[in-house]
């Protein structure tokens, strides 16, 4: 038995808890079938570390709040009823020059002042995240929806002290949990309620679905892409690493945490529920809460999930210099591309 030198210090005495954890599903299979086979338990935990959310289906409610024209497409804002007494606030951004019946994404925000960002904000003249408006542009029909506790979507006293937007993460992650449940466990159902409601558009072949976000988008992006296997390609931008180097030893949001997922799995090894459909992975080298360290060591297992399924040309990633910020040009042109093909 080790001796180990008693600590007052949380974080090492976590990370020695790290090192004890042998994850009961990590992907170690070595041909497809295996891989297949993996994915299908994978799923089921996946599903049960979310809190066994309900299974909701059928037509999504919706109420126009606003519509505006702008060069080159038209931007309608929306109320989705996710589930039942729950709204969830959304851009829909239709670009003039597509096809009849085409591509879309779903795109996600992540902690940021409002979904507003992503559409280049209420004038629609652009914004460091205006990753939507970006899609747009590429000739997808995008939906831009809010996630729960941010923006609009956050305590009304939240809203009151600051009406400019923000998050408020810490409280309804609380509560989640007290039920049994976790905030990413919702997110994700808001994200499949999203992709119905996309699904059901006239102009959108539910077969050619796109997500995409960064930071806590970013996390509801590659979670949702694990889980619901109508969406063909993702991307995901400032979230994909370790647990071990990001969420479980650098300060973040209490939204981040799943209870229990290490028991089960690291986060290189769920790429496994997403192959052998495409993803592309970017994240700037300067980035201080998801470190290129993590990023690089889950690339690297990434690229070896997608040699099992025999298509490591359906992964993609990329480093850029910068911090924890969106420099998506590349990834939005890998995106329509792969939505396209």
């Amino acid at each position: 038995m080790t001796c180990l030198k008693p600590t007052l210090d949380p974080h090492v005495f976590f990370q020695r808890e790290y090192e004890a954890v042998t994850p009961a599903l990590p992907f170690v299979a070595q041909t497809s079938e295996e891989a297949l086979a993996w994915q299908r338990k994978a799923r089921a935990r996946l599903r049960k570390l979310l809190g066994d959310m309900p299974g909701i289906t059928g037509p999504v409610k919706s109420r126009v709040l606003e519509e505006r024209t702008f060069p080159g497409y038209t931007r309608t804002k929306l109320e989705l009823e996710t589930q039942p007494g729950l709204l969830a606030v959304a851009y829909y951004l239709l670009p003039d020059d597509r096809p009849a019946k085409g591509p879309a994404v779903l795109a996600v925000p992540g902690h940021s002042k409002s979904v507003d960002e992503l559409v280049g904000g209420i004038d629609g003249k652009g914004d460091p995240l205006d990753y939507a408006l970006q899609c747009c542009k590429a000739g997808l029909p995008t939906l831009a929806m809010e996630q729960i506790a941010f923006g609009e979507r956050r305590h009304k006293e939240a809203i009151r002290e600051k009406p400019e937007g923000g998050t408020f993460c810490i409280v309804p992650s609380g509560a989640a949990l007290m039920l049994g449940r976790n905030l990413t466990g919702y997110r994700v159902l808001d994200a499949q309620r999203a992709l119905d409601w996309l699904s059901a558009r006239p102009e959108v072949d539910p077969k050619r679905l796109g997500i995409t976000g960064i930071s806590g988008g970013g996390l509801t992006t590659f979670f949702t892409m694990a889980l619901d296997t109508r969406l063909k390609a993702c991307l995901v931008s400032g979230y994909f690493n370790t647990f071990r180097d990001s969420v479980y030893s650098i300060y973040h949001c209490t939204d981040n945490f799943v209870p229990g997922i290490l028991r089960w799995y690291e986060m290189p090894d769920m790429v496994g529920m997403i192959a052998p459909r495409r993803a592309y992975f970017m994240q700037g080298d300067e980035d201080d809460i998801f470190p290129i360290k993590g990023f690089k060591q889950a690339v690297k297992k990434a690229k070896e999930i997608y040699k099992v399924y025999g298509v490591p040309e359906r992964m993609a990633s990329e480093v850029f210099h910068g911090v924890h910020e969106w420099k998506g040009q590349k990834g939005v042109a890998w995106l329509a591309e792969a939505l396209r093909s």
